[in-house]
């Protein structure tokens, strides 16, 4: 009998394919019991969504969050069962994660706005460069999963047309095609890296108090700028300790402590 390896080996790597299959095995099985978990309280979220349990149905939300599912429709419902409650902050908080997510979304911005017409600070926002508001529309025409799709895709095609050049033609054109391609999936790739630290760090945040001072300086003697409340969106500039410098839309900036709000 021909042997490409000793038996010993042999049985080495056998052992030891058998022990990345059972590993494969292990992981895929946990996956899909941690993605029926969550499909099963994501409906019976819903069910106690639509029996008025609204409590109950943050509760089985929330903890589909704990596990790391960052779907939109998850902070969409969410946001849509702390409204039901009452809880303002919170549900422009989860319209927000949401919209992140899922940019497009209609019935995300829809119920947002709603939200935000509840909030008692209503804030003129200081008008943009027009170049600086299409790049962000730009950016939000899509998730970051989806602009890394995009960019495997062009990678994908560089690839064909690489291998095409080295091994079926060498014609000049093929090899511009393949950088091109390159180029443009390396573009879209900063995009997609672009849009996932907006999805995963915002430098947004929601309060969460029902009323809150603004001060001067990140301590207690500082003095009182002025006042906000709860749901209103800022931006966060700097930390000092337990203290966060915000920026609002119309260009106020102050200190206020972080337990009073809550990151986006």
């Amino acid at each position: 009998m021909n042997r490409s390896f000793p038996l010993a080996n042999s049985y080495g790597y056998t052992h030891m394919l058998k022990h990345y299959s059972l590993l494969f095995i292990g992981l895929f099985l946990s996956f899909s019991v941690w993605a029926v978990s969550a499909d099963v309280l994501y409906q019976e979220a819903g069910t106690l969504y639509q029996a008025g349990k609204y409590d109950e149905a943050i509760k089985k939300y929330e903890k589909i969050v704990v596990e790391g599912h960052r779907e939109a429709a998850v902070y969409y419902n969410l946001g849509n069962a702390y409204y039901k409650e009452n809880q303002l902050g919170k549900a422009i908080l989860n319209y927000e994660r949401a919209k992140l997510v899922a940019p497009q979304d209609e019935d995300v911005q829809h119920n947002l706005q709603l939200a935000q017409q509840k909030t008692l600070d209503k804030i003129q926002e200081v008008p943009q460069l027009a170049v600086i508001t299409y790049w962000q529309n730009f950016l939000q025409l899509f998730s970051s999963s989806s602009w890394g799709n995009f960019a495997l895709v062009f990678l994908w095609l560089a690839f064909v047309f690489g291998a095409i050049y080295l091994f079926v033609n060498k014609m000049k054109w093929l090899s511009v095609v393949t950088v091109l391609l390159t180029a443009i999936s390396l573009g879209i790739l900063t995009l997609a890296y672009t849009e996932y630290s907006k999805e995963n760090c915002s430098e947004f945040a929601v309060l969460m108090s029902k009323s809150v001072v603004i001060k001067s300086a990140p301590n207690e003697k500082g003095d009182v700028l002025f006042q906000l409340h709860e749901g209103t969106k800022i931006r966060l500039v700097d930390e000092v300790g337990e203290w966060r410098k915000i920026k609002l839309a119309d260009g106020k900036v102050g200190w206020v402590q972080v337990n009073h709000l809550q990151r986006i």
